[in-house]
């Protein structure tokens, strides 16, 4: 966890717009990395839920960019895929648009792409969920569009709409 740049976390407002103390968040990326679950076990979307609309975003948005730098410049952060979590709030353009960029620059990296999928799976964002539909339909690697299957039946399943839906 060291290489999480929580020095540089945005600052954050609870929905009624009061601050967020700086140490909850930085909390919050310890317990994700614990977790170890992009999904954060449905504890951490709901943590980030309690952020008001710019919070979320720009929470998600500076964790999705630190992960995909960390995973490209020094190794892997499959680690820490747990961070992911944090990133349910991220504006729905930004995560299709860093996992295209990702899973086309790096198809050998597949289960990167499948631990970027399933976070993007949890955004109710719904140029995230489409593009986790899309993956599901026409991914090249077949362990990666079968997990995006899963997801949508998830996805499908949480809405309370037919996975044709």
């Amino acid at each position: 966890m060291e290489w999480v740049p929580l020095d540089g976390l945005p600052a954050l407002r609870w929905a009624d717009g009061a601050s967020v103390d700086p140490i909850v968040p930085r909390w919050w990326c310890t317990l994700a990395v614990q977790l170890k679950d992009p999904l954060g076990e449905g504890l951490l979307p709901l943590y980030v839920a309690l952020l008001d609309r710019p919070s979320q975003r720009a929470l998600g948005s500076y964790l999705l960019a630190a992960w995909v730098m960390h995973d490209l410049t020094r190794g892997t952060a499959i680690k820490e895929k747990g961070l992911l979590a944090l990133t349910t709030g991220a504006p729905g353009i930004e995560v299709a648009e860093a996992i295209t960029r990702y899973a086309r620059r790096h198809p050998e990296r597949r289960v990167q792409v499948e631990v970027l999928v399933t976070a993007a799976s949890a955004n109710e964002d719904p140029v995230a969920l489409q593009l986790v539909t899309s993956i599901a339909r026409s991914f090249r690697q077949r362990s990666v569009r079968e997990r995006a299957a899963e997801l949508v039946e998830q996805i499908a399943a949480r809405r309370g709409w037919s996975t044709d839906e």
